[in-house]
Protein backbone atom coordinates (compact mmCIF):
# COMPACT_ATOMS: atom_id res chain seq x y z
CA UNK A 1 0.00 0.00 0.00
CA UNK A 2 1.24 3.80 -1.00
CA UNK A 3 1.68 5.29 2.02
CA UNK A 4 -0.42 7.75 3.14
CA UNK A 5 0.49 11.53 3.88
CA UNK A 6 -2.62 13.61 3.37
CA UNK A 7 -3.50 13.95 7.56
CA UNK A 8 -4.99 15.90 10.30
CA UNK A 9 -6.59 15.73 13.41
CA UNK A 10 -8.75 18.69 15.33
CA UNK A 11 -8.36 18.74 18.77
CA UNK A 12 -11.66 16.61 20.10
CA UNK A 13 -11.42 18.11 23.38
CA UNK A 14 -11.92 21.53 21.77
CA UNK A 15 -14.24 20.41 19.26
CA UNK A 16 -16.66 19.18 22.11
CA UNK A 17 -16.21 22.40 24.08
CA UNK A 18 -17.63 24.44 20.78
CA UNK A 19 -20.93 21.99 21.10
CA UNK A 20 -21.73 22.52 24.76
CA UNK A 21 -20.61 26.12 24.40
CA UNK A 22 -18.24 25.96 27.27
CA UNK A 23 -14.94 25.34 29.12
CA UNK A 24 -14.54 21.64 30.79
CA UNK A 25 -11.87 20.96 33.42
CA UNK A 26 -10.75 17.76 31.91
CA UNK A 27 -8.38 16.63 34.20
CA UNK A 28 -11.63 16.08 36.90
CA UNK A 29 -13.53 13.97 34.41
CA UNK A 30 -13.48 10.34 35.86
CA UNK A 31 -14.05 9.23 32.30
CA UNK A 32 -12.12 11.25 29.67
CA UNK A 33 -13.63 9.39 26.61
CA UNK A 34 -17.01 9.22 28.03
CA UNK A 35 -17.54 12.42 28.57
CA UNK A 36 -16.09 13.49 25.08
CA UNK A 37 -18.59 11.13 24.29
CA UNK A 38 -21.84 12.47 25.89
CA UNK A 39 -20.57 15.94 24.09
CA UNK A 40 -20.76 14.57 20.61
CA UNK A 41 -23.84 12.06 21.56
CA UNK A 42 -22.71 9.29 20.75
CA UNK A 43 -22.05 5.79 23.08
CA UNK A 44 -18.28 5.57 24.52
CA UNK A 45 -17.93 3.14 22.16
CA UNK A 46 -18.72 5.22 18.87
CA UNK A 47 -15.98 7.47 19.91
CA UNK A 48 -13.41 5.01 20.35
CA UNK A 49 -14.50 2.51 17.40
CA UNK A 50 -12.23 2.38 14.79
CA UNK A 51 -14.88 3.99 12.42
CA UNK A 52 -15.12 7.90 13.81
CA UNK A 53 -14.69 10.71 11.76
CA UNK A 54 -14.59 12.76 14.50
CA UNK A 55 -11.55 14.52 14.36
CA UNK A 56 -11.21 14.72 10.73
CA UNK A 57 -14.94 14.38 8.85
CA UNK A 58 -13.50 15.30 5.19
CA UNK A 59 -10.31 13.26 5.02
CA UNK A 60 -10.79 9.90 3.48
CA UNK A 61 -8.63 6.87 2.09
CA UNK A 62 -9.39 4.91 -0.80
CA UNK A 63 -9.00 1.26 -1.31
CA UNK A 64 -5.62 2.44 -2.91
CA UNK A 65 -4.57 3.44 -0.09
CA UNK A 66 -4.32 7.12 -1.50
CA UNK A 67 -6.03 9.76 0.77
CA UNK A 68 -8.98 12.08 -0.71
CA UNK A 69 -10.98 15.03 0.33
CA UNK A 70 -14.90 14.50 0.90
CA UNK A 71 -17.05 16.63 -0.36
CA UNK A 72 -19.91 18.54 1.90
CA UNK A 73 -22.22 16.43 1.13
CA UNK A 74 -20.48 13.21 1.44
CA UNK A 75 -19.00 14.22 4.82
CA UNK A 76 -22.16 15.23 6.09
CA UNK A 77 -24.00 12.30 5.39
CA UNK A 78 -20.84 10.30 6.55
CA UNK A 79 -20.77 12.27 10.20
CA UNK A 80 -24.92 12.25 10.34
CA UNK A 81 -24.83 8.07 9.94
CA UNK A 82 -22.29 7.71 11.98
CA UNK A 83 -23.93 10.02 14.83
CA UNK A 84 -27.10 7.81 14.45
CA UNK A 85 -25.22 4.42 14.68
CA UNK A 86 -23.76 4.96 17.95
CA UNK A 87 -26.70 7.41 19.52
CA UNK A 88 -26.30 7.83 22.47
CA UNK A 89 -29.31 6.21 25.05
CA UNK A 90 -30.95 9.22 26.73
CA UNK A 91 -31.76 9.20 30.13
CA UNK A 92 -35.55 8.61 30.97
CA UNK A 93 -35.88 11.93 32.73
CA UNK A 94 -34.04 13.73 29.95
CA UNK A 95 -35.00 11.81 26.65
CA UNK A 96 -35.60 13.96 23.45
CA UNK A 97 -37.87 14.13 20.89
CA UNK A 98 -37.31 13.63 17.04
CA UNK A 99 -36.83 17.14 16.27
CA UNK A 100 -34.71 17.65 19.25
CA UNK A 101 -32.80 15.14 18.56
CA UNK A 102 -32.08 16.04 15.02
CA UNK A 103 -31.35 19.76 16.10
CA UNK A 104 -28.90 18.23 18.71
CA UNK A 105 -27.10 16.30 15.88
CA UNK A 106 -27.01 19.12 13.40
CA UNK A 107 -25.14 21.51 16.26
CA UNK A 108 -22.58 18.61 16.32
CA UNK A 109 -22.49 18.39 12.43
CA UNK A 110 -22.36 21.65 12.16
CA UNK A 111 -19.47 22.22 14.61
CA UNK A 112 -17.64 19.56 12.94
CA UNK A 113 -17.92 20.62 9.47
CA UNK A 114 -17.14 23.88 10.27
CA UNK A 115 -20.34 25.59 8.67
CA UNK A 116 -20.43 27.88 12.46
CA UNK A 117 -17.31 29.19 11.08
CA UNK A 118 -17.19 29.30 7.61
CA UNK A 119 -16.24 32.68 5.92
CA UNK A 120 -16.49 32.53 2.16
CA UNK A 121 -12.53 34.11 0.44
CA UNK A 122 -13.00 36.44 -2.57
CA UNK A 123 -12.81 34.25 -5.64
CA UNK A 124 -9.87 34.86 -8.14
CA UNK A 125 -7.84 37.32 -6.84
CA UNK A 126 -3.96 37.67 -6.23
CA UNK A 127 -1.93 37.60 -3.53
CA UNK A 128 0.88 40.15 -4.38
CA UNK A 129 1.03 41.73 -7.77
CA UNK A 130 3.18 41.08 -9.51
CA UNK A 131 5.08 38.46 -7.14
CA UNK A 132 6.84 36.49 -9.69
CA UNK A 133 9.90 35.98 -8.50
CA UNK A 134 11.75 32.62 -8.98
CA UNK A 135 14.11 30.87 -6.67
CA UNK A 136 17.70 29.58 -7.57
CA UNK A 137 16.81 25.91 -7.85
CA UNK A 138 20.18 24.68 -6.58
CA UNK A 139 20.11 27.46 -3.37
CA UNK A 140 17.45 29.00 -1.60
CA UNK A 141 17.96 32.94 -0.69
CA UNK A 142 17.01 33.44 3.17
CA UNK A 143 14.80 36.40 2.07
CA UNK A 144 13.16 37.67 -0.89
CA UNK A 145 10.60 40.96 -0.49
CA UNK A 146 8.24 41.47 -2.55
CA UNK A 147 5.40 43.78 -3.34
CA UNK A 148 2.73 43.44 -1.14
CA UNK A 149 -0.75 43.32 -1.57
CA UNK A 150 -3.27 46.28 -0.89
CA UNK A 151 -4.86 45.86 2.32
CA UNK A 152 -8.74 45.83 2.52
CA UNK A 153 -10.45 47.69 4.76
CA UNK A 154 -10.32 47.50 8.25
CA UNK A 155 -13.18 45.20 9.19
CA UNK A 156 -13.36 46.49 13.07
CA UNK A 157 -13.66 44.64 16.50
CA UNK A 158 -16.12 41.94 17.03
CA UNK A 159 -17.67 42.70 13.88
CA UNK A 160 -19.81 39.85 12.21
CA UNK A 161 -18.63 38.00 8.84
CA UNK A 162 -21.64 38.36 6.56
CA UNK A 163 -20.52 35.30 4.92
CA UNK A 164 -20.64 32.91 7.92
CA UNK A 165 -23.66 31.88 10.30
CA UNK A 166 -23.16 34.80 12.97
CA UNK A 167 -21.54 31.84 15.74
CA UNK A 168 -18.40 33.41 14.92
CA UNK A 169 -16.57 36.94 15.03
CA UNK A 170 -13.68 38.71 13.64
CA UNK A 171 -12.03 40.01 16.45
CA UNK A 172 -8.22 41.19 17.75
CA UNK A 173 -7.20 39.74 21.30
CA UNK A 174 -3.99 39.59 22.68
CA UNK A 175 -1.33 41.44 21.38
CA UNK A 176 0.57 39.76 18.63
CA UNK A 177 3.97 38.91 20.66
CA UNK A 178 4.06 39.13 24.31
CA UNK A 179 7.73 38.67 24.62
CA UNK A 180 8.84 36.35 21.59
CA UNK A 181 7.48 33.58 19.66
CA UNK A 182 7.11 30.69 21.94
CA UNK A 183 6.58 27.35 21.24
CA UNK A 184 3.50 26.79 24.13
CA UNK A 185 1.68 29.53 21.93
CA UNK A 186 0.72 27.30 19.73
CA UNK A 187 -2.33 25.12 20.99
CA UNK A 188 -4.53 23.49 18.11
CA UNK A 189 -8.53 23.79 17.78
CA UNK A 190 -11.26 22.96 15.39
CA UNK A 191 -9.19 23.20 12.19
CA UNK A 192 -6.95 19.85 10.96
CA UNK A 193 -4.12 21.75 10.63
CA UNK A 194 -1.76 19.83 12.84
CA UNK A 195 0.53 19.70 10.14
CA UNK A 196 1.07 23.31 10.13
CA UNK A 197 0.75 23.78 13.48
CA UNK A 198 3.44 21.20 14.11
CA UNK A 199 4.96 23.06 12.07
CA UNK A 200 5.16 26.54 13.56
CA UNK A 201 5.76 24.91 16.95
CA UNK A 202 8.83 23.47 16.17
CA UNK A 203 10.38 26.26 14.05
CA UNK A 204 9.13 28.80 17.66
CA UNK A 205 11.53 25.89 19.44
CA UNK A 206 14.46 25.81 17.80
CA UNK A 207 15.21 29.09 16.39
CA UNK A 208 12.20 31.59 18.83
CA UNK A 209 13.57 35.06 16.88
CA UNK A 210 13.24 33.49 13.63
CA UNK A 211 9.51 34.21 13.37
CA UNK A 212 9.97 37.67 15.18
CA UNK A 213 12.67 38.93 13.11
CA UNK A 214 10.94 37.74 9.65
CA UNK A 215 7.65 39.21 10.47
CA UNK A 216 6.98 42.63 8.93
CA UNK A 217 5.02 45.47 10.22
CA UNK A 218 2.10 47.24 8.34
CA UNK A 219 -0.78 49.29 8.88
CA UNK A 220 -4.73 49.05 8.72
CA UNK A 221 -6.87 52.10 8.15
CA UNK A 222 -7.08 52.94 11.54
CA UNK A 223 -3.54 52.41 11.97
CA UNK A 224 -3.87 49.23 14.12
CA UNK A 225 -1.18 46.66 13.51
CA UNK A 226 -1.19 44.38 9.93
CA UNK A 227 1.83 42.03 9.46
CA UNK A 228 3.67 41.22 6.57
CA UNK A 229 4.42 37.20 6.51
CA UNK A 230 6.13 35.60 4.20
CA UNK A 231 5.43 31.62 2.79
CA UNK A 232 7.11 29.13 0.00
CA UNK A 233 5.74 28.00 -2.85
CA UNK A 234 7.06 24.19 -2.97
CA UNK A 235 7.13 22.38 -6.27
CA UNK A 236 3.57 20.15 -5.84
CA UNK A 237 0.58 18.82 -7.42
CA UNK A 238 -0.86 18.77 -4.55
CA UNK A 239 -5.04 19.98 -4.88
CA UNK A 240 -4.55 22.47 -1.75
CA UNK A 241 -1.84 23.90 -4.36
CA UNK A 242 -4.06 24.47 -6.55
CA UNK A 243 -4.33 28.26 -6.63
CA UNK A 244 -0.26 28.73 -6.72
CA UNK A 245 0.69 26.14 -9.35
CA UNK A 246 1.59 29.46 -11.33
CA UNK A 247 3.74 30.76 -8.65
CA UNK A 248 5.50 27.50 -7.41
CA UNK A 249 9.54 27.80 -6.40
CA UNK A 250 8.33 31.69 -5.31
CA UNK A 251 8.40 33.88 -2.17
CA UNK A 252 4.70 34.76 -1.81
CA UNK A 253 3.75 37.63 0.47
CA UNK A 254 0.91 37.59 2.49
CA UNK A 255 -0.60 40.80 5.16
CA UNK A 256 -2.92 40.22 7.18
CA UNK A 257 -4.78 42.14 10.62
CA UNK A 258 -4.95 40.59 13.85
CA UNK A 259 -8.61 39.96 13.71
CA UNK A 260 -9.40 35.60 14.07
CA UNK A 261 -12.68 34.01 14.16
CA UNK A 262 -13.73 34.35 17.97
CA UNK A 263 -16.28 32.36 19.96
CA UNK A 264 -19.57 34.52 20.34
CA UNK A 265 -20.92 32.74 23.26
CA UNK A 266 -17.34 31.71 24.52
CA UNK A 267 -15.13 33.89 23.33
CA UNK A 268 -12.84 30.93 22.40
CA UNK A 269 -10.43 31.36 19.19
CA UNK A 270 -11.74 28.83 16.20
CA UNK A 271 -8.49 28.15 15.18
CA UNK A 272 -5.07 28.41 17.24
CA UNK A 273 -4.95 30.07 20.57
CA UNK A 274 -2.05 30.10 23.56
CA UNK A 275 -2.02 28.18 26.26
CA UNK A 276 -4.01 30.54 29.21
CA UNK A 277 -7.23 30.04 26.54
CA UNK A 278 -6.94 26.16 26.15
CA UNK A 279 -6.98 25.76 30.09
CA UNK A 280 -10.08 27.66 29.84
CA UNK A 281 -8.66 31.14 31.19
CA UNK A 282 -10.00 34.31 29.16
CA UNK A 283 -8.23 37.58 30.57
CA UNK A 284 -10.63 40.53 30.25
CA UNK A 285 -7.22 42.83 29.54
CA UNK A 286 -5.75 42.30 26.39
CA UNK A 287 -2.46 42.97 27.71
CA UNK A 288 -2.94 39.35 29.78
CA UNK A 289 -4.05 37.66 26.73
CA UNK A 290 -2.10 35.07 25.48
CA UNK A 291 0.01 36.00 22.35
CA UNK A 292 -1.98 36.19 19.02
CA UNK A 293 0.75 35.72 16.69
CA UNK A 294 0.19 31.76 16.21
CA UNK A 295 -3.63 32.57 15.47
CA UNK A 296 -2.26 35.34 12.45
CA UNK A 297 0.45 32.85 11.21
CA UNK A 298 -2.56 30.33 10.67
CA UNK A 299 -5.02 32.89 9.58
CA UNK A 300 -2.23 34.34 6.85
CA UNK A 301 -1.54 30.68 5.60
CA UNK A 302 -5.47 29.89 5.15
CA UNK A 303 -5.33 33.55 3.18
CA UNK A 304 -1.77 31.81 1.32
CA UNK A 305 -3.31 28.52 0.25
CA UNK A 306 -6.84 29.96 -0.55
CA UNK A 307 -4.84 33.19 -2.70
CA UNK A 308 -6.83 35.30 -1.51
CA UNK A 309 -6.78 38.90 -0.94
CA UNK A 310 -9.07 38.93 1.69
CA UNK A 311 -8.46 39.11 5.43
CA UNK A 312 -10.87 36.64 6.00
CA UNK A 313 -10.09 33.86 4.48
CA UNK A 314 -11.97 29.95 4.22
CA UNK A 315 -10.11 28.50 7.82
CA UNK A 316 -12.03 25.54 6.93
CA UNK A 317 -10.95 25.14 3.23
CA UNK A 318 -7.61 24.42 1.87
CA UNK A 319 -5.79 24.72 5.15
CA UNK A 320 -7.67 21.40 6.46
CA UNK A 321 -5.02 18.32 5.85
CA UNK A 322 -1.89 18.66 4.87
CA UNK A 323 1.70 17.68 5.84
CA UNK A 324 4.54 18.96 7.28
CA UNK A 325 7.11 18.46 5.09
CA UNK A 326 5.30 21.12 2.65
CA UNK A 327 4.47 23.40 5.74
CA UNK A 328 8.25 23.25 6.68
CA UNK A 329 9.44 24.48 3.61
CA UNK A 330 6.87 27.47 3.46
CA UNK A 331 7.65 28.67 6.75
CA UNK A 332 11.09 28.33 6.32
CA UNK A 333 11.13 29.70 3.15
CA UNK A 334 13.52 26.81 1.74
CA UNK A 335 13.61 23.39 0.25
CA UNK A 336 16.38 21.89 2.63
CA UNK A 337 13.84 19.57 4.20
CA UNK A 338 13.40 15.42 4.28
CA UNK A 339 11.46 13.02 5.34
CA UNK A 340 12.73 9.74 7.41
CA UNK A 341 10.71 5.90 7.90
CA UNK A 342 11.45 5.58 11.12
CA UNK A 343 10.84 1.80 10.17
CA UNK A 344 14.03 1.90 7.65
CA UNK A 345 16.38 3.75 10.56
CA UNK A 346 18.47 2.53 13.85
CA UNK A 347 17.78 3.41 16.87
CA UNK A 348 20.86 5.45 16.70
CA UNK A 349 19.96 7.12 13.93
CA UNK A 350 16.82 8.13 15.28
CA UNK A 351 18.37 9.15 18.40
CA UNK A 352 20.86 11.75 16.43
CA UNK A 353 18.00 13.39 14.59
CA UNK A 354 16.19 13.92 17.60
CA UNK A 355 19.21 15.50 19.25
CA UNK A 356 19.46 18.20 16.68
CA UNK A 357 15.82 19.02 16.58
CA UNK A 358 17.03 21.08 19.52
CA UNK A 359 18.31 23.40 17.04
CA UNK A 360 16.77 22.36 13.38
CA UNK A 361 12.83 22.26 13.24
CA UNK A 362 11.27 18.35 13.29
CA UNK A 363 7.92 16.93 13.67
CA UNK A 364 7.17 13.23 13.70
CA UNK A 365 3.84 11.53 12.29
CA UNK A 366 1.37 8.66 12.92
CA UNK A 367 -0.17 7.86 9.36
CA UNK A 368 -4.03 6.52 9.18
CA UNK A 369 -4.51 3.55 6.85
CA UNK A 370 -7.98 1.87 6.41
CA UNK A 371 -8.98 -2.01 5.90
CA UNK A 372 -12.61 -3.60 5.47
CA UNK A 373 -13.49 -5.47 8.41
CA UNK A 374 -16.98 -7.66 8.08
CA UNK A 375 -18.06 -5.12 5.71
CA UNK A 376 -16.77 -2.05 7.32
CA UNK A 377 -13.79 0.21 6.57
CA UNK A 378 -12.22 0.74 9.66
CA UNK A 379 -8.96 2.95 10.43
CA UNK A 380 -5.46 2.33 11.82
CA UNK A 381 -2.14 2.79 11.88
CA UNK A 382 1.43 1.19 12.13
CA UNK A 383 1.04 -0.19 15.12
CA UNK A 384 -2.57 -1.20 15.61
CA UNK A 385 -5.82 0.35 15.11
CA UNK A 386 -7.23 3.95 16.09
CA UNK A 387 -9.14 2.96 19.42
CA UNK A 388 -5.51 1.05 20.32
CA UNK A 389 -3.51 4.61 20.03
CA UNK A 390 -5.96 6.39 21.69
CA UNK A 391 -5.74 3.98 24.63
CA UNK A 392 -1.90 5.12 24.24
CA UNK A 393 -3.19 8.27 24.50
CA UNK A 394 -2.07 9.13 20.57
CA UNK A 395 -3.75 10.19 17.87
CA UNK A 396 -3.49 8.58 14.19
CA UNK A 397 -3.20 10.73 11.03
CA UNK A 398 -1.65 13.24 13.30
CA UNK A 399 1.45 15.11 13.18
CA UNK A 400 3.38 15.91 16.51
CA UNK A 401 6.62 18.50 17.08
CA UNK A 402 10.01 16.39 17.71
CA UNK A 403 11.42 19.03 20.63
CA UNK A 404 14.85 16.78 21.36
CA UNK A 405 16.14 13.68 22.88
CA UNK A 406 17.36 13.44 26.43
CA UNK A 407 18.27 10.06 28.88
CA UNK A 408 16.78 9.82 32.04
CA UNK A 409 17.43 7.24 34.65
CA UNK A 410 19.91 5.01 31.92
CA UNK A 411 17.07 5.63 29.47
CA UNK A 412 16.70 7.45 26.13
CA UNK A 413 13.58 9.36 25.43
CA UNK A 414 12.48 11.83 23.04
CA UNK A 415 10.77 14.58 23.68
CA UNK A 416 7.43 14.87 21.78
CA UNK A 417 4.62 17.94 21.68
CA UNK A 418 1.26 17.40 20.46
CA UNK A 419 -0.14 20.70 19.01
CA UNK A 420 -3.50 20.49 20.84
CA UNK A 421 -1.08 22.23 23.78
CA UNK A 422 -2.47 18.93 25.66
CA UNK A 423 -3.19 15.60 26.09
CA UNK A 424 -5.11 12.96 26.12
CA UNK A 425 -5.53 11.67 29.96
CA UNK A 426 -4.86 8.38 28.75
CA UNK A 427 -1.39 9.30 27.63
CA UNK A 428 -1.06 9.03 31.93
CA UNK A 429 -1.26 4.82 32.19
CA UNK A 430 1.15 4.57 29.11
CA UNK A 431 3.79 2.68 30.52
CA UNK A 432 6.35 4.04 28.05
CA UNK A 433 5.56 7.20 28.64
CA UNK A 434 7.96 9.25 31.82
CA UNK A 435 5.13 10.74 34.10
CA UNK A 436 7.16 12.79 36.59
CA UNK A 437 7.94 16.20 36.33
CA UNK A 438 11.09 17.04 34.45
CA UNK A 439 13.90 19.50 33.22
CA UNK A 440 17.26 21.22 33.97
CA UNK A 441 17.85 23.57 36.49
CA UNK A 442 21.45 25.10 36.89
CA UNK A 443 22.55 25.77 39.99
CA UNK A 444 25.30 28.18 41.00
CA UNK A 445 28.62 27.41 40.61
CA UNK A 446 32.19 28.51 41.62
CA UNK A 447 32.73 30.14 37.77
CA UNK A 448 29.60 32.90 38.88
CA UNK A 449 28.05 31.29 35.06
CA UNK A 450 25.10 33.75 34.17
CA UNK A 451 23.19 30.41 34.31
CA UNK A 452 23.43 30.87 37.96
CA UNK A 453 19.75 29.75 39.52
CA UNK A 454 17.99 29.43 35.96
CA UNK A 455 16.23 26.68 34.33
CA UNK A 456 15.35 24.94 31.17
CA UNK A 457 12.27 25.49 29.57
CA UNK A 458 10.59 22.20 30.28
CA UNK A 459 11.15 23.11 34.63
CA UNK A 460 7.81 24.52 35.21
CA UNK A 461 5.86 21.46 33.47
CA UNK A 462 4.17 18.47 35.48
CA UNK A 463 5.15 15.93 33.14
CA UNK A 464 2.52 13.61 32.86
CA UNK A 465 0.46 12.99 36.04
CA UNK A 466 -1.89 15.99 33.99
CA UNK A 467 -1.32 15.30 30.50
CA UNK A 468 -4.57 18.00 30.33
CA UNK A 469 -1.85 20.84 31.97
CA UNK A 470 1.56 19.26 30.24
CA UNK A 471 1.09 22.02 27.32
CA UNK A 472 1.79 18.46 25.15
CA UNK A 473 4.75 18.03 26.27
CA UNK A 474 5.62 14.57 26.78
CA UNK A 475 8.94 11.84 27.09
CA UNK A 476 8.64 9.00 25.24
CA UNK A 477 10.83 5.57 25.64
CA UNK A 478 13.07 5.90 21.98
CA UNK A 479 12.09 2.26 20.66
CA UNK A 480 8.74 2.70 21.70
CA UNK A 481 8.86 6.26 19.26
CA UNK A 482 10.31 4.02 16.42
CA UNK A 483 7.01 0.93 17.16
CA UNK A 484 4.23 3.18 16.87
CA UNK A 485 5.07 6.41 14.78
CA UNK A 486 5.69 6.72 11.03
CA UNK A 487 7.97 9.33 10.18
CA UNK A 488 10.25 12.31 11.08
CA UNK A 489 10.75 15.22 8.87
CA UNK A 490 13.38 17.98 9.61
CA UNK A 491 14.89 21.15 8.24
CA UNK A 492 18.66 20.22 7.09
CA UNK A 493 19.45 24.05 6.20
CA UNK A 494 20.91 26.71 8.15
CA UNK A 495 18.89 29.00 10.82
Amino acid sequence: MKKNRLIGCADPHSLAEAIVGKSINWSKEKDEFDTLAKCFGITKEGFLSDESPIEAPYLAIDDNGQPYRLSDSEAEKRVSDFLKKYARPQPLNAKLNDKELSDSRKNVIDVLLGKSALSSAEEGSELTDPAKVQMNKKEFPEIIKLDTLKVNEEPGDGQVDPQNTGNYVWKEKGYFFNEVALWSDVCQNNIGDCYFLASLCSVAYAAPFKIKNATGLRYGASLSPWHEIQFYVPSTNDPDYAALQGKKNTVQTVVVSEDVLVSKNTNYNYGVCGPKEKQGNIPTSKADADSCWAAVYEKAFAKFLENTSSDKPNMKGKIDYGWPDLALKAILLSNKVKNVDLSKNTIDDIWNIACNAFYRPTCTTIYKRTKTVNGQKVEYAKAGTKSYYLNMGLYISHVYSLLGAITYNNKKYVVIRNPHGRNLSALKNNPKVYHNSWGFYYPTNGNGSSYNNTFDIYRTLSGNDDPQTSRGLFLMEIDEFKRVFDEITYYYGEI
